[in-house]
This record gives C-alpha cells, sequence and structure tokens, in this order.
C-alpha cells in the first residue's frame, strides 16, 4: 500500500513520462523482433549463397579438369611428342587437387555418392591415358584409337556424373530458398503478432494511464460542481502528488474558507433577525404621547433602536 501511495503522488511530468515509456516499450519490442528476424534473414541468405556458389565452382573447375585431362593422350596419338606426358602430368595433379577441395564442399550424400564415381572414372582415366601416353608408335598402332575411344568415354561418363551432381547442387538450392521462404514467412508473422501485441498494448496503456491522470482531475470537478450546488462541506481526497496534489490542497483551502464565510454570514443574519422581531414587538407594545416622546418598554425605544447602527441596516 506504501509503494501504491508513492504511485499517486507522482507528478503529472512523472506520468506522463511513464505514459510514453510504457507506450514506446511495444515498439522497441517490435523493433527488437524485426532486427532479429532480419539478421536471421541475412545469415540464412549469406549461408545459402556460400554453399551454392562453392558447390558449383568446385562442380565447374572438375568438369574442365576432366575434359582437358583426356587431351594430352589425344594429342600424343596424333603428334606423338614425348612432352603430351608432362602435360598430362599436370593436369592429373590439377584434377586431384579439384578432388581433394571438393571433398569438403559438399555435403550431401548424393553428391558424396556422385563424387566417388568421379574419382573411380578419374583413376580409370588415368591408367588408361598412361597406357596411350606409353605406346612408343602411337600412330602405328591399332589398339590406339580402340583405348581413345574408351577413354572418350570414360570422360563422357565422368562429365554425366558432374551433371547430376549439378542437378543436385541446384536441388539443393532450391531447398535452401524454401528454407529462406519459411525464414520471411516466421519473421512476417512475429512481426504482424508484435504489431498486433503492440497496438493492443498501446490501447491498454493509453486507457489505463489516462485514467490513472485524470482520475485526480475528474475528483476536484466532481467537488467544483458540489460546492456550486450548495455542498461547502465538500473536500477533495488529497492523494496525488506534484501539481494535482497542490491543486487538490488549494481547492480544499477553498471550500474551507468558503463554508467558514458562511457559517459567520449565517450567524450574523440569525442575529439580525433576532433583533428585528424585538424591535417589532417593542414597537407594538410601546406608546407614544402626546407630544411624541415613547414610553420606555423594557428599557428599549423605538427611536433609541431606529438611530442605531442597526436601525439603519434595518432601513
Amino acid at each position: 500500500m506504501r509503494g501504491l501511495g508513492g504511485i499517486r503522488r507522482w507528478s503529472i511530468r512523472t506520468r506522463l513520462l511513464l505514459v510514453f515509456v510504457g507506450i514506446l516499450v511495444p515498439y522497441l519490442a517490435l523493433a527488437g523482433i524485426g532486427l532479429v528476424g532480419i539478421r536471421a534473414l541475412w545469415y540464412q541468405v549469406q549461408s545459402i549463397q556460400h554453399e551454392v556458389v562453392a558447390e558449383i565452382d568446385a562442380s565447374a573447375d572438375l568438369q574442365v579438369a576432366v575434359v582437358q585431362l583426356a587431351m594430352p593422350a589425344n594429342d600424343y596419338l596424333i603428334t606423338g611428342e614425348p612432352r603430351e606426358r608432362e602435360k598430362f602430368e599436370r593436369r592429373l595433379a590439377r584434377v586431384r587437387e579439384i578432388l581433394a577441395r571438393t571433398a569438403t564442399a559438399f555435403g550431401d550424400p548424393e553428391e558424396r555418392r556422385l563424387l566417388e564415381a568421379v574419382r573411380d572414372q578419374v583413376a580409370r582415366m588415368e591408367a588408361l591415358s598412361q597406357e596411350i601416353l606409353a605406346l612408343p608408335n602411337p600412330r602405328a598402332d591399332t589398339s590406339a584409337p580402340l583405348k581413345m575411344k574408351a577413354l572418350d568415354q570414360l570422360g563422357d561418363d565422368a562429365t554425366a556424373l558432374l551433371t547430376r551432381i549439378h542437378e543436385v547442387a541446384h536441388r539443393e538450392v532450391e531447398q535452401d530458398l524454401q528454407r529462406g521462404i519459411g525464414v520471411i514467412r516466421w519473421v512476417t508473422a512475429a512481426w504482424l503478432f508484435a504489431v498486433l501485441l503492440s497496438v493492443a498494448g498501446g490501447v491498454a496503456l493509453g486507457l489505463l494511464f489516462a485514467t490513472w491522470i485524470s482520475s485526480p482531475v475528474r475528483a476536484i470537478a466532481e467537488g467544483s460542481r458540489r460546492i456550486a450546488e450548495g455542498d461547502l462541506s465538500e473536500r477533495v481526497e488529497v492523494s496525488a502528488g506534484g501539481e494535482l496534489g497542490e491543486t487538490a490542497r488549494a481547492f480544499n483551502e477553498m471550500a474551507e474558507r468558503m463554508e467558514a464565510s458562511y457559517a459567520a454570514l449565517e450567524h450574523r443574519t440569525r442575529e439580525l433577525a433576532a433583533l428585528v422581531k424585538a424591535n417589532q414587538a417593542i414597537a407594538v407594545t410601546e406608546s407614544v404621547n402626546q407630544h411624541g416622546r415613547v414610553q420606555p418598554v423594557g428599557g428599549i425605544t423605538h427611536i433609541s433602536l431606529v438611530r442605531s447602527p442597526l436601525g439603519s441596516l434595518i432601513e
């Protein structure tokens, strides 16, 4: 109860400040929820973008490297140049490096399975390319074209596997986008809920604080109305503080002075009425002699009463 009494003694400035803070809090909560949702959505989009870019770059690089891996053997069959062996080794090292990098880029089980199949195809391409590059006279060897055809088929199979990896990556992108849309929907729903909560809370707090602020003013207005109707005993309960409390105390002091003045006026009016009645009784019972002299009745004369200040007031 002491705490409630202390709250009632708050000034109008303090109450208005509390009203402002109370209505502002829901909007701050709304802004906080929106900020958290936006940050979550931003991180989700960044994660999707990073994952997609890493997978597409890795699969594209691997696809180009696999196609280029078969070229040195084909060129060796045409030119017979030994330097094609060195070119093959450089390109094989490039393929191995990309395979090692893609091992961490692909997290989907199907992608990993397809990547293992590509590894097998690359190992077979490596063995067949080394056989072709080991031929002493590739242009005269009748088995060389067959081996080259088999090498091209291995390259096509590896490319087909990488294409399937692309398809899986695109499917993952769509799933990630669906998750992003889910986050957007969640943020939207939370935002709408926060808006409704903010509006409801603002209306409730506004009504509560309006009643809290206006109740002392209404009490003073009601007291003024009762005094205007003649009830000078009306007083306002001084429970508010600050400007409202000072106004209530000033109102009560004014009412007390008015009541005291009215009581004094009534007292004097009663006294005056009693004197008038006494004077009228004297005028009826007294007799005037022929010389205009007045016989005293009860020690009070009519003329003396008329000539007194009270008599002038009666007249």
